[in-house]
């Protein structure tokens, strides 16, 4: 089974896939995909991604190893986010991060019975403030890309591109994400009892 925690830039993603990798009850095995974009401050190289270079994006894809793929058109040129066919899911339960495109990827490959898709979701006022902080820590902030953002994940997240992949749960990081962490992990646990 593999379960997609799915949401909006700054909804709070990160933090839930951390508390749930770490709950030992659910014993989740990573999921690790890959990205072009540049590495963020704490961020290791395979933990959260595996970063490669737009040449390696390339090599991957004309050889056909691209599972699914997509492009993000930022104010710092093109990033790629991509998954490899080199990772089976039977027998076991895995979590990633995953958006609306790449879930629906996952379907496609794998089946429905086997992907489990999980909505994070917090207001947009809770949204821009997170993502104006995050991006404030950074050396050299782009504010422009924030926006840009914002406004594309209005799209990519609408009610009617989620119904294409049936959420199966939808979860608010509004009262702080450890908090909706332990909220899914509980629900998670009795979905996943006895599967596999």
């Amino acid at each position: 089974m593999l379960c997609c925690i799915v949401g909006k830039s700054a909804s709070g993603k990160d933090t839930v896939y951390s508390y749930l990798m770490k709950d030992r009850g659910l014993a989740f095995k990573r999921l690790i995909t890959c990205t072009t974009r540049p590495i963020r401050p704490g961020e290791k190289d395979g933990v959260e991604y595996r970063f490669l270079s737009e040449e390696e994006f390339r090599k991957l894809d004309a050889e056909g190893h691209v599972l699914e793929k997509r492009t993000y058109h930022t104010q710092l040129g093109d990033w790629y986010y991509f998954t490899t066919d080199d990772t089976d899911i039977t027998g076991d339960h895995f979590l990633v991060i995953a958006t609306v495109d790449s879930c629906a990827s996952y379907i496609d490959k794998w089946g429905n019975e086997n992907i489990l898709p999980i909505y994070i979701e917090a207001s947009d006022h809770t949204l821009l403030t997170r993502y104006i902080t995050r991006e404030a820590e950074r050396e050299e902030p782009h504010y422009d890309e924030v926006c840009r953002r914002f406004l594309a994940d209005r799209i990519d997240f609408s009610e009617e591109r989620l119904s294409t992949i049936g959420v199966a749960g939808r979860f608010s990081t509004e009262n702080g994400s450890e908090k909706c962490a332990g909220e899914i992990a509980v629900w998670l646990k009795e979905k996943l009892e006895g599967s596999v």
